[in-house]
Parts: C-alpha cells; structure tokens; sequence
C-alpha cells in the first residue's frame, strides 16, 4: 500500500472514530456515571497505547523514564 492510499485510510479511521465518540458516550451514560466513563476510558486508552508500543517494539522506552520524569509528565 502506498503511503499516500494509507494515509487516507487511516484518516477515513479517526473520523470514523471521533464521529461515533459522542454517540457512544451519551449511550455509556445511561449505564455509568461519569467518573465511571472516564475511568474506562482511560484504561482502554492505555491498554491501546501499550500494545501500539510492544508491536512498533518501542516497548523498552518505559524503562528509560524514571520515577521523577513520570511524575511531572
């Protein structure tokens, strides 16, 4: 796939996404309250960027950050 058709593609996918992100969250908040949310997405959030690091093996990254640049991050 050529990275212009790629980018494209991967544009078509984040419009998609943030299209459906207010839908989804006015129908999460029937069943959950806002901190509940929020607490999910982040955890989803999270877990995404985490395998994003282990499949483009930047994964040893984390390890070179210590305690104190995680703190005022």
């Amino acid at each position: 796939m050529q990275s212009q058709q790629k980018a494209y593609l991967l544009t078509a996918v984040v419009i998609l996404f943030w299209s459906t992100v207010a839908t989804a969250f006015k129908i999460a908040l029937q069943f959950l309250s806002p901190a509940q949310l929020l607490f999910y997405g982040s955890l989803v959030a999270v877990v995404i960027l985490f395998f994003t690091l282990i499949i483009s093996n930047k994964i040893r990254l984390i390890l070179t950050y210590s305690r104190k640049n995680v703190a005022y991050a």
